[in-house]
């Protein structure tokens, strides 16, 4: 029960990613439709059904504009795991924060300040801006302009077959 599962509102539009269980719950009040399984069954008493792998909401839910806390995990999802000045694609655990102008010299911890980037090139820049270490960013850090979680599902959905035509990258 602890297999997530893509949730699509009623345009078929991915919205978020909720537990098996929450999904069988949704699917048995009548709130949801399956639209993909695995081959793997589910049994209860009575029935035997295909788990869930992909639900649609049957009525239209409206997602109202959150705004996007600075934290790290939601920086390097702006980046798309990626160092932004070597330009190279890592795993989270292998990325640290880095202020552009650093805090040593009166930088800000907003979002136009931090950057994702990769500890040798962290390393490197050390407590300088990036043109006293003769290093230059990749692309200008900026508010992310869509809500985190729709780069949460891209990201969780990218090796699972049955999100992929329902989630555009």
């Amino acid at each position: 029960m602890d297999k997530s599962v893509l949730v699509l509102n009623n345009t078929y539009e991915a919205i978020h990613i909720c537990s098996l269980r929450r999904a069988v719950i949704l699917v048995l009040k009548g709130v949801a439709v399956v639209e993909e399984t695995t081959e793997t069954l589910m049994h209860s008493l009575n029935m035997s059904f295909a788990v869930p792998s992909v639900i649609r909401l049957i009525r239209y839910i409206i997602i109202p504009q959150k705004n996007v806390h600075l934290n790290r995990k939601n920086i390097i999802l702006r980046d798309k795991h990626t160092c932004q000045y070597c330009g190279k694609e890592y795993k989270s655990e292998d990325l640290t924060v880095d202020h552009v102008v650093p805090r040593a010299i009166g930088g800000p911890t907003a979002w136009d300040n931090v950057v994702a980037c990769c500890k040798r090139c962290n390393n490197r820049k050390a407590d300088r801006p990036p043109r006293e270490s003769g290093m230059k960013l990749i692309k200008k850090p900026e508010m992310p302009k869509r809500i985190v979680y729709l780069h949460i599902v891209r990201y969780m959905g990218r090796d699972i077959d049955q999100w992929k035509k329902y989630i555009y990258y």
